[in-house]
């Protein structure tokens, strides 16, 4: 009897044991994950900074070489402050500050430019990036050492116009991340994004169901849980619109897949590689995919990353590696016009060439933040039709459309086209 309790008491203590483990492992992992990124990202925003940087005193020493070229080596400007000719010098000012936008102000001195070693300086005062300039004749035969030129740079248009909407303002935000001719930088966005925490999630969520199954001697694959189930719901909520997107891939493909005569094992890793074809968008920004209208083409090329991203986190799970490559070709043409690789026909994997048209299908007749869903009929002839996918699992599709729609569950939403 004592022995039967000292059992159960044992079990009991074993299990609690592993779960606070897995938690542990969950959380050091989540928060390592982070750390990692936080790193990678602020060396990212180093490099960004030191490009910026190098740009923004190029642009300031282009301008103040441009004026000193153009008025302060002129006996117009020289015999003007020689004479005291405020008029004169006042129209100098007005074409100074018209034919150069990075300067704001322009002022005519009385004092000693001795100090100067070079035709000019560039220096700061109160943040403020200025230029003193000394005033020669045409030939620079003579200097005029009793007056100085003093003009001010524009710093927040010449930093916008070399990053556009960037990560580095002159406002005040946090701490100082730098300085660009001794005037100071501030970083203005986070160092960590939404999708860093979806991604550290993901590793922590990972390595917890890793670290349960080897404890427990689970056997089987872990994306047979539904742990990892929900993890993947974590991923598609980014998207709210295609929260089911994955799922309903997989779904068609299987279906596709058993019209092509594929059974047991190969229909099961068809299912689970599309089931796991888009899970590399997690490192793509959720403005971009959820943006209405079309990408840029930066926001293009930051998309289709995604497919060698996916293949990657497969490639790192023992169980899954050999379907790497049919995840990261799913987005090929067998005219060779798609990406990553632009592998023709019979090059691309027959469960990349079978993803790739449930992954359209599905798509197109699906509802999107930027568009209403198409009329699957409509939808059909325009794959068979404008895309280059392959005609035999378009003919599958076509051989099982209702069986495909009941999948999806939009039979009844659209007449049936003629």
């Amino acid at each position: 009897m004592n022995r039967s309790a000292d059992i159960k008491t044992g079990d009991f203590m074993y299990g609690r044991k592993q779960k606070l483990l897995v938690i542990l492992v969950f959380v050091l992992t989540t928060l390592l994950a982070l750390f990692l990124f936080m790193k990678m990202e602020n060396r990212k925003h180093w490099n960004i900074f030191c490009e910026k940087k190098v740009a923004f005193e190029l642009v300031a020493e282009l301008t103040v070489d441009a004026v000193s070229s153009a008025y302060c080596h002129r006996d117009d400007l020289y015999s003007a402050l020689l004479s005291e000719d405020l008029k004169k010098t006042e129209i100098i000012r007005s074409k100074i500050l018209a034919d150069h936008p990075y300067i704001d102000f322009v002022n005519f001195e009385k004092s000693s430019p001795s100090g100067m070693k070079r035709m000019h300086r560039i220096y700061t005062v109160n943040n403020r990036l200025c230029a003193d300039f000394r005033i020669f004749d045409d030939d620079g035969s003579s200097t005029l050492d009793a007056w100085t030129m003093t003009v001010g740079l524009n710093s927040r248009r010449i930093l916008s116009d070399i990053q556009g909407i960037g990560k580095f303002s002159f406002s005040p935000h946090g701490s100082v991340y730098g300085h660009f001719f001794g005037v100071k930088v501030f970083k203005r966005l986070p160092d960590l994004r939404f999708y860093h925490f979806l991604a550290s999630l993901f590793l922590g969520f990972f390595f917890a169901f890793w670290t349960r199954k080897s404890l427990c001697g689970i056997s089987g694959f872990f994306y047979r849980s539904r742990g990892l189930k929900k993890l993947i719901t974590i991923f598609e909520h980014a998207e709210r619109y295609s929260a089911n997107h994955s799922r309903n891939v997989a779904a068609i493909a299987e279906k596709l897949g058993a019209g092509f005569g594929l059974r047991r094992k190969s229909l099961k890793d068809l299912k689970i590689a599309a089931l796991f074809h888009d899970i590399g968008k997690i490192a793509v920004p959720v403005s971009i995919l959820n943006k209405k209208g079309s990408l840029s083409t930066e926001e293009f090329e930051i998309v289709k990353r995604h497919t060698a991203d996916s293949a990657q986190i497969i490639q790192d799970f023992e169980e899954l590696a050999h379907l790497s490559d049919y995840i990261r070709y799913h987005h090929e043409k067998m005219d060779g016009s798609g990406y990553p690789s632009g592998l023709k026909g019979e090059e691309i994997p027959l469960f990349s060439r079978i993803i790739a048209v449930a992954d359209i299908f599905e798509a197109l007749v699906g509802d999107r933040p930027y568009r209403e869903p198409m009329d699957p009929h409509k939808a059909l002839r325009m794959m068979e039709t404008e895309m280059s996918l392959d005609p035999v699992v378009l003919n599958i599709l076509r051989e099982n459309f209702e069986a495909v729609l009941k999948i999806l569950k939009i039979k009844e939403l659209f007449p049936v086209s003629a």
